[in-house]
Protein backbone atom coordinates (compact mmCIF):
# COMPACT_ATOMS: atom_id res chain seq x y z
CA UNK A 1 0.00 0.00 0.00
CA UNK A 2 0.88 3.59 -0.82
CA UNK A 3 2.36 5.86 2.37
CA UNK A 4 1.49 8.90 0.24
CA UNK A 5 -1.96 9.04 -1.37
CA UNK A 6 -2.99 11.52 -4.39
CA UNK A 7 -6.50 13.11 -6.39
CA UNK A 8 -7.10 15.22 -8.34
CA UNK A 9 -10.89 17.37 -8.32
CA UNK A 10 -11.46 20.53 -10.38
CA UNK A 11 -7.80 21.39 -10.77
CA UNK A 12 -6.88 20.57 -6.99
CA UNK A 13 -4.26 18.40 -6.23
CA UNK A 14 -5.06 16.69 -3.02
CA UNK A 15 -2.10 15.39 -1.00
CA UNK A 16 -2.68 12.44 2.24
CA UNK A 17 -0.34 10.98 4.05
CA UNK A 18 -1.13 7.58 4.27
CA UNK A 19 0.45 5.88 7.70
CA UNK A 20 -2.14 6.10 10.52
CA UNK A 21 0.02 3.25 12.59
CA UNK A 22 2.74 5.60 12.75
CA UNK A 23 0.43 8.62 13.72
CA UNK A 24 1.04 9.65 10.14
CA UNK A 25 5.43 10.06 10.85
CA UNK A 26 7.70 10.67 7.63
CA UNK A 27 9.96 8.47 6.83
CA UNK A 28 12.61 8.30 3.69
CA UNK A 29 10.32 6.42 2.09
CA UNK A 30 6.76 8.37 2.54
CA UNK A 31 9.43 11.88 1.71
CA UNK A 32 10.79 10.50 -1.30
CA UNK A 33 7.07 9.51 -2.70
CA UNK A 34 5.88 13.00 -1.50
CA UNK A 35 8.67 14.30 -3.77
CA UNK A 36 7.95 12.46 -6.66
CA UNK A 37 4.06 13.22 -6.29
CA UNK A 38 4.36 16.92 -5.66
CA UNK A 39 6.82 17.12 -9.05
CA UNK A 40 4.38 14.77 -10.82
CA UNK A 41 1.66 17.81 -9.82
CA UNK A 42 4.49 20.51 -11.09
CA UNK A 43 4.71 18.85 -14.46
CA UNK A 44 1.08 18.88 -14.96
CA UNK A 45 0.70 22.01 -13.90
CA UNK A 46 3.58 23.25 -16.33
CA UNK A 47 1.61 21.57 -19.10
CA UNK A 48 -1.82 22.60 -18.48
CA UNK A 49 -0.06 26.26 -18.67
CA UNK A 50 1.27 25.65 -22.14
CA UNK A 51 -2.02 24.50 -23.67
CA UNK A 52 -3.86 27.60 -22.10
Amino acid sequence: MSKVLMGVKHHLAFVTINREEQLNFFDYETLVELKNIVEGIKLRAYSYSKKN
